[in-house]
């Protein structure tokens, strides 16, 4: 059976197979492999992974339609609490109509209003009020404010601004910034091993030039659209941290205070910059957004993947550690000696590469299969199919998930594009 679970999981299966052809020869051992892989591998497993991809939806459902119940009675309470209080309100007015009438025989004894030439007399000292803005601000706040130069200033600065802001959200801004993108690439690119000294020249020339044109775009972008408006922006925010970098690293560069990092490590983030192209691609931008949109679900998933490993390792510890060391000739990479090393084992385990052999270490450890040992066996398989077929298969189940809603979104952007041109049309 363990060995038949070995091969589902198509982890060494090549080698029983192998080792089966030298024992009976080459006829009948491949079709039993064959179609234990077939049905065994890719139709369970995956039927697996659909029956998990259907649950995480229908729990998601489940609870979006709990929270709109939820919302529901809220607002069922909130109209039953305010009908109540006017219920209230009004029969307090039927019941004590006495102060209707009280109220209408103290009106013809009320004393009369001011005129209102006494009324106007309180405010005699300031009739504008304006005067104690004018008294802050003093005299020369006032002859700057008014004087034309600062008026045609402001509109000069307003017109600059609104013209800037149109450019930077203009198509031929954003490809010449690809364009820039796709140079600074280039360069990158170009760099290598034992590379002539005319082609350094070159790659520094083109990276303080590019450099240049990219703080110049973040300088534009900063006063067209403000600073408040620039950095709330989470990618503005990087664009300002890589060129803040690069030119603090070109500053180190030539002060001679560090050498040249060769492949500048803010260079090559700045290749992220690509992305850039999800503003006019809407399939692409709308893909981004579901998967960003799914982080909130893969944060609680990779924590509960984080207590599992470390459940997992400190057990793993506690019935290996340091028991591999049964054949003295052989170094043992993956053991449970300690816990970093635990960590990395269990990790190896989930990820499926060569945890088989980890799995025969450990029934060695315990006296081999022809023993108890086997029974440690329970703890590998249990760690595989919770970490691997389980939580990690969730993985792609949110993201499947979340790819469908992108799906369904670009259905209706195209469903309302092709709502507008069939009203372009009518008219």
């Amino acid at each position: 059976m363990l060995t038949v679970f070995q091969c589902i999981t198509m982890e060494g299966w090549t080698d029983v197979l192998y080792w089966m052809n030298d024992a009976m020869g080459f006829e009948l051992p491949w079709v039993y492999f064959v179609s234990l892989v077939i049905f065994g591998s890719f139709f369970v497993l995956n039927l697996v992974l659909g029956v998990l991809s259907g649950e995480f939806s229908k729990e998601r459902e489940k609870a979006k339609a709990r929270g709109d119940f939820q919302k529901l009675r809220e607002k069922q309470q909130l109209e039953e609490d305010l009908k109540g209080y006017l219920d209230w309100i009004t029969q307090a007015e039927d019941i004590d109509p006495e102060n209707d009438e009280e109220g209408d025989e103290e009106g013809g004894k009320r004393i009369p209003s001011k005129p209102a030439s006494e009324t106007e007399s309180v405010n005699t000292d300031n009739p504008n009020g304006e005067d104690d803005k004018a008294n802050c601000c003093g005299p020369l706040c006032q002859k700057i404010i008014k004087s034309k130069y600062s008026r045609r200033w402001r509109r000069w600065n307003r017109f600059c601004r609104r013209k800037c802001r149109v450019a930077v959200k203009s198509v031929s801004f954003y490809w010449l910034v690809i364009i820039l993108v796709f140079l600074n690439t280039l360069t990158i690119s170009s760099e290598h091993y034992n590379q002539p000294d005319w082609l350094t020249e070159v790659q520094d020339v083109a990276n303080k030039v590019l450099l240049a044109l990219f703080t110049c775009e973040m300088l534009v972008k900063m006063y067209s659209l403000g600073l408040q408006a620039y950095f709330v922006s989470l990618f503005n925010r990087f664009d300002c941290f890589v060129v803040c970098g690069g030119i603090v690293e070109t500053i180190l560069v030539e002060l001679a205070i560090m050498s040249p990092l060769g492949i500048s490590v803010f260079r090559c983030v700045r290749l992220l910059r690509i992305f850039k192209v999800t503003r006019h691609w809407a399939s692409l931008s709308n893909l981004v957004a579901s998967l960003l949109n799914s982080m909130k679900s893969i944060a609680s998933l990779l924590l509960l993947l984080f207590l599992f490993i470390i459940i997992f390792s400190l057990l793993g510890m506690q019935l290996f550690g340091g028991k591999f060391n049964f054949d003295e000739t052989i170094t043992k990479r993956s053991t449970f000696d300690n816990f970093p090393q635990a960590l990395l084992t269990v990790f190896q385990i989930l990820t499926g590469e060569d945890w088989n052999a980890v799995m025969y270490d450990g029934i060695m450890a315990y006296g081999g299969p022809f023993s108890s040992g086997m029974v440690v066996c329970i703890y590998f398989i249990i760690l595989f199919v919770c970490g691997n077929y389980i939580l990690l298969n969730v993985f792609l189940a949110i993201a499947v998930d979340n790819l469908a809603d992108a799906e369904s979104l670009n259905t209706a952007q195209k469903e309302e594009e092709e709502e507008k041109e069939r009203k372009k049309s009518a008219r």
